[in-house]
């Protein structure tokens, strides 16, 4: 789709714009400045990243922007250029831990101690954020104030196969208003019930947020959902339209 492969599109061309000023500050020859972003806009992986929508172009871009702010530290030690450094640096390394085993990076004032146990503005964990677009395949009754609606959600991931593989549970997210929008619906497409629990025909698809996913024994694809939350209905997508059981074993992977 174009909106996945729009930013990666813009970081490209960013990387070639970027080498100008870059080989001007290193050569001072304005003619041999210009064969740098020659270079970077003939350059054959360069174009075929950019345009497969990975994030080869933005990790050249930050590390080539972290060295460009870095010589005009050197050269004038402006403020602008220590922002610029630290942004640009900041930014490569999150981008090298976000694709790397790493689940993120932690960000802390410099003279801030650890203390085990205790969170604080001091210490702050930052890590990328998934999203998949998973059928809901049964909704259990709430308790307490959600008392009277299907709260807690099945999630499944499409197997190619044929059918959905179910890969965790979440309530997180849900307003009142969509908990009481989602009761309606679900017991409009209900298949059967198990208790507490509403199995539902599998129609219905949202979009859930993860910090991840882990291996899990508990669930028929070996896999659960880290954190799952609700983002909203996906009323754009049908079943057929869902992620797949393979893209979320592909996040799982790159995490191990």
């Amino acid at each position: 789709p174009a909106s996945l492969r729009l930013p990666s599109l813009l970081f490209g061309v960013g990387l070639v714009a970027l080498p100008y000023p870059l080989a001007l500050r290193i050569f001072g020859d304005r003619r041999a400045a210009l064969l740098a972003p020659l270079a970077c806009a003939v350059n054959e992986r360069l174009i075929y990243y950019s345009m497969e929508a990975r994030p080869y172009a933005l990790a050249l871009l930050c590390a080539a922007g972290s060295f460009y702010f870095y010589l005009l530290l050197l050269d004038r030690g402006t403020r602008a250029a220590r922002i610029g450094y630290l942004l640009a640096t900041a930014a490569a390394f999150y981008d090298e831990a976000s694709r790397s085993v790493h689940e993120g990076v932690v960000i802390k004032e410099a003279d801030a101690p650890y203390e085990a146990g205790r969170r604080g503005g001091s210490w702050v964990k930052v890590k990328p954020a998934h999203s998949l677009d998973l059928v809901i395949l049964a909704a259990e009754w709430g308790s307490g104030r959600r008392k009277g609606w299907l709260s807690n959600l099945h999630l499944g991931a499409r197997d190619p196969d044929g059918g959905f593989v179910m890969l965790g549970k979440t309530f997180k997210g849900l307003t009142d208003e969509m908990l009481g929008w989602q009761t309606e619906q679900f017991l409009a497409i209900e298949d059967h019930r198990e208790g507490h629990v509403v199995y539902l025909e599998p129609r219905i698809v949202y979009e859930i947020a993860i910090d991840g996913v882990q291996r899990s024994p508990r669930y028929p694809g070996g896999m659960a959902l880290r954190f799952a939350r609700v983002k909203g209905y996906r009323e754009d997508k049908d079943p057929d339209d869902a992620d797949t059981v393979d893209t979320v074993r592909a996040i799982l992977e790159r995490r191990s």
